[in-house]
């Protein structure tokens, strides 16, 4: 069962299974926020806050619709969002750098399978190999 925590542990969290989808997100929001953008789609039924009680910080994001940050007050850390899009219905997104298991991210097990917002990946960054590139309507693009 992986666990994570924020930097100064007063929240933590834990999952069953393995992660749903594993993405990089390139919306304006994502850019904004630490952890290289990779986001770990998790179901809500599997996902738990096994300690603590994050903040949430709620505002519109670029889809249109309310987008819900959970951080910890303390020190700060980003750990997962939640938003109401079709496309993440029912899934917590956790900001991978938050998770205590550092083979969930490293190699081709934390490898990212869509890119999304791709229009938006900075020149300089080549696109994930393999990773289906998704536009921020959620349609397939060519990378």
């Amino acid at each position: 069962m992986p666990t994570g925590s924020c930097l100064c542990g007063n929240i933590r969290i834990s999952y069953d299974g393995d992660a749903t989808m594993k993405g990089i997100c390139h919306c304006n929001d994502c850019r904004r926020l630490p952890g290289f953008g990779l986001v770990f789609g998790i179901p809500e039924q599997d996902f738990k806050i096994t300690h603590g009680e994050p903040k949430v910080f709620i505002k519109v994001a670029d889809s249109g619709r309310d987008i819900h940050t959970y951080f910890c007050d303390n020190c700060g850390t980003q750990l997962w969002r939640t938003n109401n899009m079709p496309e993440m219905k029912g899934l917590v997104m956790l900001r991978a750098p938050v998770i205590d298991q550092v083979e969930e991210i490293d190699g081709e097990k934390g490898k990212p399978t869509v890119e999304i917002y791709a229009e938006r990946r900075p020149a300089w960054k080549a696109p994930v190999e393999g990773a289906a590139q998704m536009n921020s309507r959620w349609e397939p693009i060519e990378a």
